[in-house]
């Protein structure tokens, strides 16, 4: 256990992801983080109880206190693993061909939810409320912290559009001042902030998940309906991030490059793109890397000014054309023999013509990084 500011976190060990988890113990709020050593697990748990108390601050909130006296651990039951539990969907997906809602939900959305750590059979808690009432209406699922609803879910049949439902789940959650609002057909989850009033529904967005690439799906489900990361206000705050990332993004690519991608492209496989674009934006930008980023109607490139030649280089970049998205890497296939070697990474081609490597983009593409690293210092020296 570590302690700080008198909050006590107790650690375990996700196999998921290769990380350690800690969850703070003696305060009835939800605070967890995550690291890969004892040192990085103390310096996440600072920050999340610092964002914890500051997202306290600025909803008006007295912070939970932690327990001063002595107090007993009760585990929580086993949670299914979310991996597992979105692979057995979609391994009997045929099954859902003809599913109803009804079906959906019960065979979808609540074992997700029961993954993500939500108890659906809590009555003292009674925190995922079916048919939720709203105005006028019912939201199929309203999830609560305490007495109050943080995140409402519209649930439709398994693969239905969800386009022509998505006016009415926002609304409401906006009206209920619920700030994330999630729509699905069980296939596809879209996550919309609620609160943007006088941007329209559609450009709500922060987030298109679909269960097909698995990685993706978990990584994102977990980051934005992870029981702690919602009561915390995390989620609420990543889906800021992502939301403000993707209109920055979208905003700097040309015209007629943005237009190519609406007439060409499904708009939530546009929206992926952008997302990744920001992430690697983001990590690029907080290693220092000075890259630059241009976009043409096949990929986004992250380009490096060489300092000898005093011409750029093309280092890496997103590809558009793949589902999953690639990402495309300048180094010779012995550099990618070493990365495997070093961290893992496996490719699924290499460009000899190009001498680039493409590696599927994971769902936090921070995994990549030692890959980005490595291109990045093999040739910031030309």
């Amino acid at each position: 256990m570590i302690e700080y500011k008198g909050y006590i976190g107790a650690i375990d060990f996700d196999p998921e992801i290769d990380l350690f988890h800690g969850t703070v113990i003696n305060t009835n709020d939800v605070i967890s983080f995550y690291g890969a050593s004892v040192n990085e697990l103390r310096e996440e748990m600072q920050k999340s109880i610092e964002g914890y108390l500051e997202f306290c601050g600025e909803q008006g909130k007295v912070p939970e206190k932690p327990f001063a006296h002595e107090f007993t651990i009760q585990m929580n039951p086993e949670i299914p693993d979310l991996r597992s539990t979105i692979a057995h969907i979609l391994a009997h997906k045929r099954c859902l061909a003809g599913a109803n809602e009804a079906t959906t939900q019960e065979y979808i959305i609540l074992p997700i939810l029961r993954a993500l750590g939500w108890d659906d059979t809590n009555l003292a808690s009674m925190e995922v409320l079916p048919e939720y009432r709203v105005g006028n209406g019912n939201v199929d699922y309203a999830l609560k912290i305490g007495q109050r609803p943080v995140l409402f879910i519209e649930c439709k049949k398994w693969n239905e559009p969800l386009e022509r439902h998505e006016d009415q789940i926002v609304n409401y959650a906006s009206n209920s001042n619920v700030p994330i609002a999630a729509l699905t057909n069980g296939k596809i989850w879209r996550f919309y902030l609620s609160g943007k009033k006088g941007v329209p529904v559609r450009s709500r967005i922060f987030c298109d998940i679909d269960n097909e690439n698995l990685d993706a799906a978990v990584f994102n489900l977990k980051k934005y309906l992870l029981k702690c990361n919602v009561s915390s206000g995390l989620a609420t705050k990543e889906a800021e991030e992502a939301w403000q990332g993707k209109e920055v993004i979208e905003k700097s690519v040309p015209q007629n490059v943005r237009n190519y991608y609406h007439e060409n492209y499904p708009p939530e496989k546009v929206r992926e793109f952008y997302r990744y674009v920001s992430s690697a934006q983001v990590l690029a930008r907080k290693s220092d890397w000075g890259l630059e980023e241009k976009f043409t109607q096949r990929y986004c490139g992250f380009w490096l000014r060489g300092k000898a030649r005093r011409r750029e280089m093309l280092i890496h970049g997103i590809h558009f054309d793949y589902t999953p998205f690639r990402l495309f890497v300048k180094v010779s296939k012995e550099d990618v023999e070493k990365l495997r070697h070093q961290h893992g990474c496996e490719i699924v081609y290499y460009h000899t013509h190009a001498r680039q490597a493409h590696y599927v983009v994971p769902g936090d593409i921070s995994e990549l990084l030692p890959v980005l690293e490595f291109a990045y210092n093999k040739h910031r020296g030309n």
